[in-house]
C-alpha cells in the first residue's frame, strides 16, 4: 500500500487562536513565515516625516507586489489607507494655512483695513513677521 505522507505543518498558532496550516521546515517545524527566513513588508509610516514616508511606503508596497511578496488585494487595500494618510494630511496643511490667513485677516481689521487689494502686501507681511 502506497499511502502519502502528510507535510508537518507549522505549529504557530495564529492571533484568531487557529494554527497555522502552512508546510513547515522538519528542521525549525515552522512555516517560512513563521520562521522569519521570508522577509515581511516594512509596514513603517513615520508620520513625522510627512507624505515622505508615505510615497516610500507605497514604493516598498510596489516592489513587494512586483516581486510576488503580497497579494494584489493587500496591495490595494494598503494603497487605499496611504490615500487615506494623503488627504488627511492636506486637511491639515489647508488648516494651518486658513489659520495663518485668518491671523493677517484680523491684522488687516485692527488698522482699519477693509480692502486687502489697496494695501501693499508685501509691506504688511513684512511688518507681520516682526
Amino acid at each position: 500500500m502506497n499511502q502519502k505522507k502528510e507535510p508537518l505543518r507549522c505549529s504557530r498558532i495564529k492571533t484568531n487562536g487557529q494554527r497555522c496550516r502552512a508546510i513547515a521546515n522538519r528542521n525549525t517545524g515552522l512555516c517560512a513565515v513563521h520562521s522569519g527566513s521570508v522577509p515581511r513588508l516594512n509596514t513603517e509610516i513615520d508620520l513625522s516625516e510627512g507624505l515622505i514616508s508615505v510615497r516610500k511606503f507605497l514604493a516598498r508596497t510596489a516592489m513587494a507586489l512586483k516581486r510576488g511578496k503580497i497579494k494584489a488585494n493587500d496591495a490595494n487595500a494598503l494603497a487605499n489607507l496611504c490615500d487615506k494618510l494623503i488627504k488627511i494630511h492636506q486637511m491639515i496643511e489647508m488648516e494651518e494655512r486658513l489659520k495663518e490667513m485668518t491671523k493677517v485677516l484680523e491684522e488687516y481689521k485692527s488698522r482699519g483695513i477693509e480692502d486687502a487689494e489697496l494695501v501693499d502686501l508685501q509691506a504688511l507681511e513684512s511688518e507681520y513677521e516682526k
